[in-house]
């Protein structure tokens, strides 16, 4: 029998974290960003967080008194997540908080260091101020002191440029447009992270991204196939853990314990009829349920038409409660997918006779 495997001291720690900042720290602290994170940021650290700390993620462990705490966590990260990304609840929050979202500034950076003095250069004088003919400008005077040069020309005026255009403010249909470009980048990148969950297995995980990627593209078809498809493999994972925990239970003899156990497991559909069936025998010998127990078993036998325990099991209930052609249609059936078996070949001759 599958023990529950433990949650690590890591985990633990982590999960104690956690609670402290929903209890104590803000919401930036639940999702352990800064004041002054983007909106993409805020997203991306409650998408990390809700694929580490999903309560999905445990239902097959043994959480023991932190059950309840992952649950909260969770909870409290979500309401942050929808406070945070919406520009009008965090600045309200901001506000009702006092929390300080200017970013700190810049350490001073040191002085640079002071340049040497430099020797003066030659002074110059313009050909226009000596009067002299015959000299040129880069002529030297005669000491060394002066440098000739040409007197300057005057410049052109710069150039008039026009006014740059006033911006049109974007009109109803361009900001409709815009947000239908930011849902669909948000699906798409939804959609990878839970294809990368998908194909290693991580179906709980998958379920919850596709979900989110059909919420942002509603009318993107092959986003809703996907999440159908991992929806009914994370219930078909959890419905697997469910019947392990009561098989466990039951081998214990902790028969109420077991039932509630099975009954999770049903209400997630498996496929096969085994929790159906044994939470049938269960509601029979222990609840006297007799109802319940047909109620399941048929559901069995609709999940496994060729199983020949089940028809046997359901036949033999509707005998004991005078069903008389209910019963000898099971009997009829199970001898039909199993002409050999003798627990079938007796029913049917005993309801015949």
């Amino acid at each position: 029998m599958a023990q529950r495997r433990p949650l690590t001291d890591d985990e633990v720690r982590r999960i104690d974290a956690l609670a402290k900042a929903r209890t104590t720290g803000s919401l930036y602290d639940m999702l352990g960003v800064a004041p002054q994170a983007s909106p993409e940021e805020v997203e991306q650290a409650y998408y990390d967080l809700a694929r580490q700390w999903h309560p999905d993620r445990f239902y097959a462990r043994d959480t023991g008194e932190r059950g309840t705490t992952i649950e909260e966590n969770f909870v409290a990260a979500t309401r942050a997540f929808r406070t945070l990304r919406e520009p009008t609840k965090r600045q309200g929050y901001n506000r009702e908080s006092g929390v300080d979202t200017k970013a700190p500034a810049p350490p001073p950076s040191a002085p640079e260091p002071a340049a040497a003095p430099a020797a003066p250069p030659p002074s110059r004088v313009t050909l226009t101020e000596i009067g002299a003919s015959g000299v040129r400008a880069g002529d030297t005077s005669p000491g060394g002191t002066r440098v000739y040069e040409a007197a300057p020309r005057p410049r052109p005026p710069p150039p008039v440029n026009p006014p740059p255009p006033i911006p049109k403010p974007p009109t109803a249909m361009d900001k409709v447009r815009q947000q239908i470009g930011e849902q669909v980048t948000k699906a798409r990148a939804y959609h990878d992270a839970g294809k990368v969950d998908f194909d290693a297995g991580r179906f709980s995980k998958a379920e919850s991204a596709f979900y989110l990627a059909t919420k942002f593209d509603p009318k993107n078809v092959v986003y809703a196939a996907l999440y159908d498809k991992a929806a009914t493999l994370a219930r078909e994972g959890r419905s697997k853990g469910y019947i392990a925990q009561a098989e466990q239970e039951e081998s214990y003899q902790r028969i109420k314990e077991a039932i509630g156990w099975y009954l999770k497991a049903v209400e997630c559909d498996p496929p096969e009829g085994q929790a159906y069936y044994r939470l049938a025998l269960l509601l029979k010998s222990h609840e006297h349920d007799p109802r319940g127990a047909v109620s399941n078993l048929r559901k069995a036998v609709t999940k496994e038409p060729r199983n020949i325990t089940f028809r046997l099991a359901l036949g033999e209930l509707y005998e004991s409660l005078n069903l008389h052609a209910n019963a000898l249609r099971e009997a009829q059936a199970a001898v039909e997918a199993d002409p050999r078996h003798e627990g079938a070949k007796k029913l049917l001759k005993r309801l015949k006779g």
